[in-house]
């Protein structure tokens, strides 16, 4: 893994240099640090097709070189028309990127999907270095298995690879063994998120 720092080569007042956009609050884990505190199912309330194209072209107007897009959530893939999204958005040429959670929706066929439709990386959770960790911080069990598999599909795909972790008092003591997982399976970044108590944060901690 590299250690490296990249200055843009612009002035970051005049464009960001990374968009992240909570596409829904839908998601089927239920985390201890989520913000969103999220539901089942995508909200009627969030952006239609139109509108989060109308946001994807008002990113493209940045012109170029055109900020970084990150489609996150919840969970990405309970947007019924991410698929479309993506394909507008790779069509106006931007540089997009999902950041899912590891439920069954992360499955090869909607990350071929995803590739196809013009994603060129992906960022994954990884909040402890074993499935006992990591299913109980999302409370979910199998999180741990399906976001594993993940990584390996996207290397096998093609899809750049990042891996997240919050740091809690959960994990902070696990941290040098996720780290030894994150370099094993060759995260192209690994990130670190200190909590901010908001959400289900708050109530946990």
């Amino acid at each position: 893994m590299r250690h490296v720092i990249r200055q843009p080569a612009y002035d970051l007042n005049s464009r960001p240099f990374m968009i992240i956009w909570e596409t829904t609050n839908a998601c089927d884990l239920s985390c201890r640090h989520c913000r969103a505190q999220a539901i089942p199912e995508h909200d009627p309330l969030g952006l239609n097709t139109a509108q989060a194209q109308q946001l994807l072209e008002q990113v493209e107007s940045f012109g170029t070189p055109r900020p970084i897009f990150i489609f996150t959530g919840g969970d990405p893939f309970k947007r019924a028309d991410l698929f479309d999204l993506l394909t507008y958005g790779n069509e106006l040429g931007l540089m997009m990127a999902v950041s899912p959670s590891g439920t069954p929706l992360l499955n090869e066929a909607n990350l071929r999907k995803v590739k196809a439709c013009g994603a060129k990386a992906m960022s994954l959770s990884l909040d402890g270095s074993t499935p006992e960790r990591h299913d109980d911080f999302r409370r979910v069990p199998g999180s741990f298995e399906l976001t594993t598999r993940g990584w390996q599909l996207a290397r096998e795909i093609g899809l750049k690879l990042q891996l997240n972790t919050t740091v809690t008092r959960y994990n902070l003591t696990d941290l040098p063994n996720i780290f030894r997982l994150v370099t094993d399976y060759g995260a192209m970044t690994w990130s670190l998120f200190f909590l901010v108590p908001t959400g289900r944060g708050k109530e946990e901690d």
